[in-house]
């Protein structure tokens, strides 16, 4: 498996698992951006995380996602070990800031 997404990546004109990412959308305003890392740009390294925190800034400003801006609620990071290499999966929650008076109107009784 780590062969075929490295294949894949490579294909792709990706140099590691740092230069991919997947996205998942949980409504119009919540999704998963998933990044991955490994030895060359570790989880734990500033400029490392500086790079995936750009590739999503990219991302967000080519699909034009949340044009009021975002934030990353949680950040988790998850190895894969027995892969030959460190892998880790990196998983950010991000909502979309949204105007208030685009909020459905709740009234109570």
């Amino acid at each position: 498996m780590t062969r075929l997404l490295l294949l894949t990546l490579a294909l792709a004109g990706c140099n590691s698992y740092s230069d991919a990412h997947i996205v998942s959308e949980i409504t119009p305003s919540h999704f998963h951006y998933v990044a991955f890392a490994d030895w060359a740009s570790p989880p734990g390294n500033n400029w490392s995380e500086g790079r995936r925190l750009a590739s999503l800034d990219d991302y967000m400003t080519q699909h034009r996602r949340c044009p009021l801006g975002y934030d990353i609620t949680a950040r988790n990071v998850t190895s894969e070990p027995g892969k030959g290499a460190d892998v880790y999966t990196i998983l950010y929650d991000v909502n979309c800031k949204i105007d208030a008076r685009e909020l459905p109107e709740i009234t109570g009784k």
